[in-house]
């Protein structure tokens, strides 16, 4: 029986996810579900759910570079594959890109994908080689040093190209000391170093790069004291609508001057300039 995850001793992320990528449970379907594809090639409901909002920034990929950087064993390079981009994946651990191209090869997306090993802060790609870049949860592992990776996306992205990122967010302090109190387990696929990104971690970019930001998550964060296992395409009707009830009240409320340093995500676009949105 395989040792479980979280007893074995914590060096760093990259041995951590390569442990939590080797020891999940045998993949029962690599293939994306029709259902998830659809949903996020129409983008009916992108003011309200964070993914597809990150969907939509991204745009048409069809014929542009993608790079993916820390994609860990997300579908969404499948999705952007699937919509005609040619997309590098890439993370620290090797783990993850196994099952990368594993749903390839299922998805077949393999043609159109390639499997890279690397760090955020050391790209191993030459200068404007990208037309876009993305990432999901990565830039909250990086705070030690935001500066270096930033650099490297500034290098590597071409100047007309843009990069969008949706990041865990903190910037309550009253929502950080009430955290403590409130039983919310954290994503199983959090590491012991993972924390949301801090207050001002935007600021970083907006001195390499125009930054337009949407906010999210205030209330539907506790969604997830509700079995979220079931992906949202399956789940029963009235749990759906709760969800709704959720974001709608979420939409709104973050969009008042103020609140939306109540959000626990973000979604955030990057475009080259100086001057922040």
């Amino acid at each position: 029986m395989r040792e479980a995850v979280r007893s074995v001793p914590v060096t760093d992320d990259k041995t951590w996810y390569n442990h939590f990528y080797r020891d999940r449970p045998p993949e029962q379907d690599l293939v994306v579900a029709p259902e998830i594809v659809d949903r996020y090639s129409r983008l009916t409901h992108a003011d309200i759910f964070h993914v597809e909002k990150w969907h939509q920034l991204i745009g048409d990929v069809r014929g542009k570079k993608v790079l993916y950087i820390a994609c860990g064993v997300d579908g969404s390079g499948i999705l952007l594959a699937l919509r005609g981009g040619e997309v590098w994946v890439l993370d620290l651990a090797a783990e993850a890109l196994q099952h990368q191209r594993r749903m390839g090869l299922a998805n077949g997306t393999a043609h159109r994908t390639h499997f890279i090993v690397g760090s955020c802060a050391h790209l191993p790609f030459r200068s404007a080689s990208f037309d876009v870049v993305v990432g999901i949860g990565i830039w909250h592992h990086l705070q030690e040093d935001l500066d270096a990776p930033c650099a490297e996306l500034a290098r590597v992205l071409k100047k007309d190209g843009l990069a969008v990122f949706q990041e865990p967010i903190e910037r309550s302090r009253f929502l950080a000391r009430l955290r403590r109190y409130v039983p919310i387990a954290p994503p199983a696929d959090a590491s012991p170093h993972c924390r949301p990104l801090g207050r001002d971690a935007l600021g970083c970019f907006s001195r390499r790069f125009q930054v337009e930001a949407y906010s999210f998550g205030f209330l539907a964060r506790f969604d997830r004291l509700v079995d979220g296992s079931i992906p949202f395409e399956f789940i029963s009707w009235w749990r759906r609508w709760i969800i709704f009830a959720l974001q709608y009240t979420d939409f709104f409320l973050l969009r008042t001057p103020g609140l939306e340093r109540l959000a626990g995500v973000v979604v955030f676009r990057l475009t080259n300039g100086s001057r922040a949105h």
